[in-house]
């Protein structure tokens, strides 16, 4: 009988007799049979029926008597009770096509085990030497490979309404991946990767890898972007502010909320009390070398052009710098070129044209300032002893005037 999984048995009950020769002294004797148990055998002693448990007991193929049987010849035996196990093993090669019928296939010479469908019988697993396991594909790459030769769904795992799926409507790949350490996750061609909560798209990175937060793909977190700014890297946009905090840090000192790091090398950082922020960049005096007081900063203030103005975007009052000015005067101040211009592709993907607006950051004349002010304080005290001097020789002056003048009358007289 062909048969498939676990060898087929049967269970049947076979009468049989042991017998054996009482000596006086021996009371274990050898069945030719396991017994579980002293209620699957009668044993006999000179034609007395023992009582089980009490006149002997059983382990296995061994019956041990309490009291050793007298001499006699075939004067002690056993009788066989219980039901007998069979193993009946089929023959070698007896199944095949014909036994498993259309559902499976498996040919002679194959070195891949293929589950085949349907009454013209097309391949739908494959089992190869490698132990791969092919759903769709003949040639299985990997330990579970599932291929959709066409639009649709290829793999999904799923419990209740919770799925992952891999494949699409689209071209290319969805893949989830694993590999040191690492979880990727993604797609293989030209077209965003988006994240949903309840229905509605809340996320996407597209093709250029540029980050997206918020509704439909029109964020109001951007990073990566350069829309709108050149070569931004994080934009907020829209009615949303962005929100840094620290909830966990119950001192009263000041902490860094925010670093500013170029080439592995800290630039400046964001710091706050229970109170207060403060911007600030680097100045630690290991950092610099060269240091000489500054000088000409009067000269230099004396050249700067305060002015005031409207801004053309709102018509607000405004006072200031013009940037382009004060970069030939205090060139550190300025940031960016006069009348630079750059191109951009908006969001329907035409390129345009818009200025490069120059920047001003006037904590850089701090010092500057502060020198100046040195200066004419300097000069405020040379002059102050200056007059100090001249009014300490008034008297003088005025007592000498006094004489010449009484002389002058004396002689005119």
């Amino acid at each position: 009988m062909p048969y498939l999984g676990n060898t087929p048995t049967t269970q049947s009950f076979i009468s049989g007799t042991d017998y054996f020769n009482g000596t006086g002294s021996q009371t274990a004797f050898t069945l030719t049979r396991t017994v579980n148990s002293v209620n699957d055998i009668q044993a006999v002693v000179n034609n007395v029926v023992q009582v089980p448990s009490d006149a002997y007991t059983i382990s296995g193929t061994t019956i041990t008597f309490t009291s050793a049987p007298s001499a006699g010849t075939s004067n002690v035996y056993v009788r066989y009770l219980s039901t007998t196990t069979q193993v009946i093993a089929p023959s070698q090669g007896t199944v095949g096509t014909s036994q498993l019928g259309t559902i499976t296939n498996i040919a002679s010479g194959n070195t891949a085990l293929t589950l085949q469908t349907g009454s013209t019988p097309t391949t739908a697993v494959t089992i190869n030497a490698s132990q791969n396991v092919g759903i769709g594909t003949s040639s299985p790459s990997t330990k579970l490979h599932v291929e959709q030769s066409t639009t649709g769904d290829a793999f999904k795992v799923a419990r209740g309404g919770n799925y992952i799926i891999m494949g699409g409507s689209g071209s290319g790949t969805q893949y989830i991946k694993g590999y040191e350490g690492v979880v990727a996750f993604g797609n293989e061609f030209a077209g965003a990767t988006t994240f949903l909560t309840n229905n509605t798209e809340r996320m996407r990175i597209d093709s250029c890898g540029v980050v997206s937060v918020g509704t439909g793909g029109n964020g109001e977190i951007y990073v990566g972007r350069n829309t709108t700014i050149a070569n931004a890297k994080l934009e907020v946009t829209g009615s949303a502010n962005m929100l840094v905090t620290n909830n966990t840090d119950t001192g009263v000192g000041a902490i860094n909320v925010l670093y500013v790091v170029r080439n592995n090398n800290n630039v400046g950082t964001i710091q706050c009390t229970n109170i207060a922020t403060s911007f600030n960049t680097s100045s630690d005096y290991r950092l610099k070398e060269n240091i000489a007081p500054m000088t000409g900063a009067l000269a230099t203030v004396a050249q700067l052009k305060p002015v005031t103005y409207k801004w053309k975007l709102d018509g607000s009052d405004g006072q200031g710098f013009i940037a382009h000015e004060l970069a030939e005067v205090v060139p550190d101040c300025v940031s960016g070129e006069k009348d630079a211009v750059e191109t951009y592709t908006d969001e329907e993907g035409n390129e345009q044209t818009r200025i490069k607006a120059q920047g001003i950051d006037t904590s850089f004349l701090v010092a500057t300032l502060t020198a100046a002010i040195q200066e004419l304080n300097a000069k405020v005290d040379a002059q102050a002893t200056t007059i100090a001097e001249l009014q300490a020789r008034l008297p003088a002056i005025t007592e000498g005037n006094e004489t010449n003048s009484a002389s002058l009358n004396e002689e005119n007289t």
